[in-house]
């Protein structure tokens, strides 16, 4: 028997864009796009109308943003959602981190799905952009509100047993979807969480330091990108940023 293919949404205001995601995800056998949305209104009935297995979501077009989309598909018809986006604006990056907060599961940069007349190079960004859809078009999600992370009375009942240590560190590894796995567990720590936390995040480059802002400012303890030589502190949180392996060497970061 055939195996189904992944049934795409597509929502974008850009018609080239439309033309580059479609040819781009289409390249693969295992991959349909069902359905394109110009607007955010569109965007939630071609939802509720198709249920697609994943959706593509521009955040900035007309009538309704793509935060506003994301957040009331995920409260009505919970679909994987990966947000497409410019990393150049900070308006924008702001929307992306908040999408998420909603239930989007991972983002992409839109100057990295541009025409090209170079083959190869094609043929490279639609390998990384259909795994991805691929991998993210099998994480489960839930109507939001998400439940709240295990329960934080739990965790702070695991921090009392420890004492403030600067050798103990808490290390976190996470891929494709891991950013609203790491906005719920670092929304669970307390203040006076008695380690430091070293994060590594598969992301698109040139969102790291958003990622950092967002979980910061919805976080209980400090988060920040790595700097080289930054000590280790508790209650401190350190994400990995681009182009660098992140070590941990007598207690501080070594990129």
């Amino acid at each position: 028997m055939a195996k189904n293919k992944i049934r795409v949404l597509i929502v974008e205001d850009s018609p080239l864009m439309c033309k580059v995601l479609t040819r781009l995800l289409e390249s693969d056998p295992e991959i349909k796009v069902v359905g394109v949305a110009h607007t955010g209104e569109e965007a939630i009935e071609a939802a509720g109308r198709l249920k697609p297995d994943i959706i593509t979501m521009d955040i900035h077009m007309p009538v309704m943003d793509g935060f506003e989309a994301a957040k009331r598909i995920m409260a009505n018809d919970p679909t994987p959602i990966l947000i497409v986006a410019a990393s150049v604006f900070v308006e924008g990056m702001n929307k992306v981190f908040e999408a998420i907060s909603y239930g989007a599961l991972d983002v992409v940069d839109k100057s990295e799905l541009q025409f090209t007349k170079e083959k190869e190079k094609e043929k490279e960004t639609a390998l990384k952009l259909t795994k991805k859809i691929k991998i993210l078009s099998t994480i489960p999600v839930v109507m939001h509100p998400l439940a709240i992370f295990e329960s934080k009375s739990t965790m702070n009942d695991a921090v009392k047993d420890l004492k403030k240590d600067s050798t103990r560190i808490v290390a976190i590894a996470s891929s494709t979807g891991g950013p609203k796995v790491l906005h719920t567990i670092l929304n669970g720590i307390p203040s006076d969480f008695p380690c430091g936390i070293v994060i590594t995040q598969h992301i698109t480059e040139g969102f790291v330091e958003g990622l950092a802002e967002w979980l910061n400012s919805e976080s209980a303890i400090r988060v920040k990108v790595a700097e080289d030589l930054d000590e280790i502190l508790p209650g401190v949180a350190y994400i990995a940023p681009c182009g660098s392996h992140t070590k941990v060497e007598k207690g501080k970061i070594v990129l």
